[in-house]
């Protein structure tokens, strides 16, 4: 008898933006600015969105700042209560790119619908208040306070700000962004050669701005399993890019199907051994990699952003035992749940979602 699967979707967010003048006294000089991130949510196998997604996986190190107690963000005391958290939103970076002489002013806002952004990197200008409450944990010991749970089936609108410096490319040495502490995690995302930024708030520099968050909102993919090991995607609207692969205890990897799903279609897909033979450990890894690179390089990516995602995520989720599934959302989800605004503003803006769902079935 087999056990209901659980799947866990991650996505990985690309912007790509231009824009005209710049500041400092330099016209017309042209920042691009590209972002990749993730999402994680699980669903039982008739596709619902399940809770428990608080938990985080990845410890960030000690620099990252953050509201204590929300999205394992503790450092002081133990977690908060949270309630209906469906989405998991782990390292969004943001990068720019400038020709500049001189530092260029500049500003980022995002906001997170359905959401609250719970931990970032540098030190940020404004944004959404906590929101961690508390209560006197003992009515007779009034300065003991506890935190109250937070419930993230009601609305929120999660936002954060920052104002920085674009620092000009080949000029700042690379040495100022390196911070003791400091993880593979957050050092794999460096990999791109971008412009260092240096936060207006407290002189970090770094070559990217982070945050991380948590959530609860529907998907525009519906992921299940039929009986006889059928991975079934309904898409809501066109997905270009999607794959699906699995890998066992063993080591060793299949990939069951990839290509485009058209809008309202229904994909099955056929999951079990006798339909897509395992290939032998390692055998099938460098195919599955330049895969997903490729994908996302399509989707937008330059080849070192994209080495630089797969490095960060590789080890801790890519190559784990599993069936997993990667898709490409629309533009339109990505402007709903995570507007975004650059200022000097974004003459074009090219915005990418792939994502990952894995199951927990032992067997198909």
């Amino acid at each position: 008898m087999k056990t209901l699967p659980l799947f866990a979707t991650l996505s990985f967010i690309v912007f790509t933006a231009a824009a005209p003048p710049s500041q400092g006294g330099e016209a017309q000089v042209p920042i691009t600015a590209h972002e990749w991130g993730t999402f994680t949510t699980v669903s039982g196998s008739d596709g619902k969105l399940l809770p428990g997604l608080e938990v985080e996986e990845e410890a960030l190190p000690f620099f990252v700042a953050g509201f204590p107690g929300l999205g394992g963000f503790n450092k002081g005391f133990g977690e908060v209560p949270i309630l209906a958290a469906t989405v998991k939103m782990e390292t969004p970076v943001i990068y720019f790119y400038a020709d500049n002489r001189e530092p260029i002013a500049a500003s980022v806002k995002v906001g997170f619908e359905g959401g609250s952004i719970s931990q970032w990197f540098p030190q940020r200008s404004g944004g959404e208040e906590s929101p961690v409450k508390f209560a006197p944990a003992d009515p007779a010991v009034p300065n003991r306070l506890q935190p109250l749970p937070v419930d993230f089936a009601q609305s929120r609108h999660g936002s954060a700000e920052w104002e920085f410096e674009i620092l000009p490319q080949g000029e700042a040495d690379p040495i100022l962004a390196l911070k003791p502490g400091e993880i593979p995690a957050w050092v794999h995302p460096r990999g791109p050669e971008s412009n260092l930024i240096r936060n207006a708030a407290d002189g970090a520099v770094e070559n990217y701005i982070f945050y991380r968050g948590i959530g609860n909102f529907e998907i525009p993919v519906t992921m299940s399993f039929e009986g006889d090991g059928v991975l079934v995607l309904k898409p809501e609207a066109a997905i270009g890019f999607a794959l699906a692969y699995e890998m066992d205890e063993s080591r060793r990897c299949r990939i069951l199907w990839k290509g485009e799903l058209k809008s309202g279609s229904t994909a099955r897909i056929d999951a079990s051994p006798e339909a897509v033979p395992f290939q032998p450990e390692p055998a099938l890894r460098p195919d599955l990699y330049a895969a997903m690179a490729g994908g996302l390089r399509e989707a937008g990516l330059t080849g070192e952003e994209a080495s630089a995602m797969l490095r960060t995520w590789w080890l801790s989720y890519m190559d784990r035992p599993g069936v997993r599934v990667f898709w490409v959302a629309p533009r339109a989800f990505t402007d709903q749940i995570l507007p975004l605004a650059i200022d000097p503003a974004p003459a074009e803006l090219e915005r990418v979602i792939p994502y990952r769902a894995g199951s927990s079935v032992p067997e198909l």
